[in-house]
């Protein structure tokens, strides 16, 4: 059995905790959800058929696509399953997994917009909706099981590298497996994910593996951020920031404290002319926390999801540093997509 990385052991390891204490384990305690594995980051830098946003960028012809854009791809997923953000309030460690299922959400639901067809496939993507997509749609425990110890936290690096190369993801639904029995995934519980773990049983690998997220690309810098997001690619970001729980008149949360966390990015604000990037800089990310929807307050702007909040460039930029932000795509590339226009200058 793989060793469990080396990092702040959490105090609860026998039960679900309550939002507020998952909320003071980060904020006091130093616990930490989403750890940093240095092997696993080099065994997916193997298999990256693209090591960054740019080496896709210039074989596809993004870049700046996302420039002086507001980027809203999580309207794609709102639209099919309006109540899908923010999801629960996590009861365990399992941030990274969390983050992870969001943004291969989005990434889902862009494609199907976007009517491209799978590009292996040759299949146009579908949705059948799930029974309670307040609970996420995808499924995170599956990929929290794989975090390849027993403890709590998880490396972005290794779920990366389960989701594109080892496995896939599920949705959330009731399942049965020969050999594993049934398995009713339609509402979170962060307490099948933690025991399951450290790898799921090979028949339900197997059936997720039906479902890859096929290629994933590593995001370095605000620029390729705001590209991937501008093109329908969800991103999970795990860094050691902070935010407070206020947000100011634009949907706005400062850094605050230290978080040992990883968060979905879902869209981007680029555009020079807007009130919000005049005051704060250019470009802000919306990021959606896994804390459900009472953690912060304050305004939410441009139709954002509750319990999400948008973050400054410097801030971004000094998360990706990290090296632990990953762009998800469920075909093989990362091809320009023609998104529904939902306003002047925005896209989806």
């Amino acid at each position: 059995m793989p060793e469990t990385p080396d990092f702040t052991e959490w105090e609860s390891q026998s039960g679900r905790m309550s939002p507020r204490d998952i909320r003071t384990g980060y904020d006091v305690y130093g616990w930490e959800g989403y750890v940093e594995e240095p092997e696993q980051a080099e065994r997916l830098e193997r298999v990256l058929m693209y090591k960054t946003w740019s080496d896709a960028a210039e074989e596809f012809g993004t870049t700046g696509s996302g420039e002086g854009k507001l980027s809203r791809p999580w309207l794609a997923a709102t639209k099919h399953a309006p109540d899908i953000f923010p999801g629960p309030a996590q009861t365990r460690g399992d941030c990274v997994s969390r983050g992870t299922a969001a943004a291969v959400a989005v990434s889902m639901f862009c494609e199907i917009e976007g009517r491209q067809p799978d590009e292996e496939t040759g299949l146009l993507e579908t949705y059948e909706p799930v029974k309670f997509p307040e609970e996420g749609v995808v499924s995170s425990e599956i990929l929290y099981a794989c975090r390849g110890h027993r403890g709590e936290g998880a490396s972005c690096d290794r779920l990366a590298y389960y989701v594109s190369t080892e496995g896939g993801i599920l949705l959330r639904k009731k399942y049965k497996f020969k050999g594993y029995g049934p398995l009713d995934l339609r509402k979170y519980d962060g307490d099948i994910g933690y025991k399951m773990g450290p790898m799921p049983p090979k028949e339900i690998l197997d059936r997720a593996g039906n479902h890859p997220c096929r290629t994933v690309t590593r995001i370095k810098d605000i620029k390729q951020a705001r590209d991937a997001l501008a093109n329908g690619y969800g991103m999970n970001v795990g860094s050691d920031r902070g935010f407070s729980s206020r947000r100011d008149r634009y949907g706005v949360s400062s850094g605050s404290g230290y978080w040992a966390h990883a968060m979905a990015w879902i869209g981007v604000n680029d555009d020079p002319n807007d009130p919000a990037c005049q005051e704060h800089g250019r470009p802000l990310f919306l990021v959606l926390n896994s804390w459900g929807t009472s953690w912060n307050s304050g305004p939410r702007y441009h139709d954002q999801p509750a319990g999400s909040f948008w973050i400054k460039p410097r801030t971004a930029q000094n998360m990706l540093r990290r090296g632990s932000g990953f762009a998800f795509s469920r075909v093989s590339g990362f091809p320009a997509q023609e998104l529904p226009d939902y306003g002047a200058s925005t896209r989806i």
